[in-house]
C-alpha cells in the first residue's frame, strides 16, 4: 500500500472508533436517555445518605423527596440528565456491596467529627476489592467545625484517609457548599 492509502485507511479506523464511541456513550444522553446509577454510602455512624442526595439536589434545584432506605430517581432539567440514586440508610454491608455492584458512581459520605469505626472499615476494604469504577467522596457537617481554621486540617486528614483505600481521590468535597455539590 503507498503512504496515502495507509493514513486513509488509519483515518477510516479512527473514525469508526469514534462513531462506536459516540454510540456506546450514547444510552446516557438526552431527556429519554438511561439514569446514571449513584450509590450513597455513609462510612461513619451517625451519618444520613438521604441527607446527603437532599444537599446535592439542592444545588441543582431539584427538590424531590428522597426516602432513608432504597432507590429514587431524579430529572435533572439544567443537565437533561436522569439520576437513579440507591440510598443505602442502615450501615448495611450486604445492601452496601450490593448498591456499589449496579452503580455508575459511588459516593462515600464521612463525617468531620467521627472517624470512620470498623464497621465502615470493612464496608470500604469490602467495596474496594469487589471492584468499583468512580469513587466520590463528600463529607456532611464540615460547618459545624471549630474553629474554622481546623477545617482545612479535617479535609487533608479526610482525604489521606480516603486515598490509603483509592489513591485516585484528589479532594474531598463538602456537602455544605453549593458550589461544591453542583461539582459532585
Amino acid at each position: 500500500m503507498s503512504k496515502f492509502d495507509r493514513r486513509n485507511q488509519a483515518k477510516q479506523k479512527r473514525m469508526t472508533n469514534h462513531a462506536d464511541h459516540v454510540k456506546a456513550t450514547s444510552v446516557f444522553s438526552g431527556r429519554d436517555g438511561a439514569p446514571r446509577t449513584v450509590a450513597v454510602v455513609p462510612l461513619c455512624e451517625g451519618l444520613s445518605a438521604s441527607a446527603a442526595v437532599k444537599s446535592l439536589n439542592s444545588s441543582l434545584d431539584v427538590e424531590d423527596e428522597v426516602p432513608d432506605n432504597g432507590w429514587v430517581r431524579m430529572n435533572v432539567d439544567r443537565f437533561k440528565q436522569k439520576l437513579q440514586y440507591i440510598v443505602v440508610g442502615r450501615r448495611d454491608l450486604l445492601q452496601a456491596l450490593d448498591a456499589c455492584r449496579v452503580a455508575d458512581f459511588v459516593v462515600f459520605v464521612l463525617s468531620p467529627e467521627q472517624e470512620v469505626d470498623e464497621t465502615g472499615e470493612l464496608m470500604l476494604k469490602s467495596i474496594e476489592s469487589q471492584g468499583v469504577s468512580n469513587v466520590l467522596t463528600v463529607v456532611q457537617g464540615l460547618d459545624t467545625v471549630e474553629p474554622a481554621k481546623r477545617k482545612p486540617q479535617v479535609v487533608t486528614s479526610l482525604k489521606s484517609f480516603i486515598t490509603h483505600f483509592f489513591p485516585a481521590q484528589e479532594k474531598v468535597h463538602s456537602l455544605d457548599s453549593r458550589q461544591e455539590c453542583a461539582n459532585v
